[in-house]
């Protein structure tokens, strides 16, 4: 049943097998060449092959998550609008914040006030 209903999906599609991707240095890609040669590169490095679209969506969360600008990963991934890049990987700036809400809130449970408030005692809890 489900074979059924895949081959029923599928009728129609458009095959990437052979279709041209971009061109580089005046030469045109084909979808099959780069996902060849990317293979190669998953081999070499020993890391799992996880597509076009994991490597381009674990290279955008790379960028996210080591403050590159937002705007300059719109500009790499190529997104017509702002607001693509930040529906797609806000949920990273999320995360960040709260990590750093975390380690901020460790620090400050272990900071000594006094000096800001002489006739307050700092109650621990542990």
């Amino acid at each position: 049943m489900l074979t059924e209903w895949r081959k029923q999906q599928n009728d129609g599609a458009i095959s990437l097998h052979d279709s041209l991707v971009f061109s580089y240095h005046q030469k045109m890609r084909t979808y099959e060449l780069e996902r060849q040669h990317l293979v190669r590169h998953f081999k070499k490095a020993k890391v799992p092959n996880i597509g076009f679209h994991g490597f381009r969506h674990t290279h955008a969360s790379l960028l996210m998550n080591n403050d590159v600008n937002p705007k300059e990963i719109q500009m790499r991934l190529g997104h017509a609008d702002y607001s693509i890049t930040m529906n797609l990987y806000s949920h990273l700036a999320k995360e960040k914040r709260k990590k750093l809400l975390k380690s901020s809130l460790i620090y400050l449970k272990h900071y000594d006030f006094s000096s800001f408030f002489p006739n307050v005692t700092k109650n621990v809890t542990n």
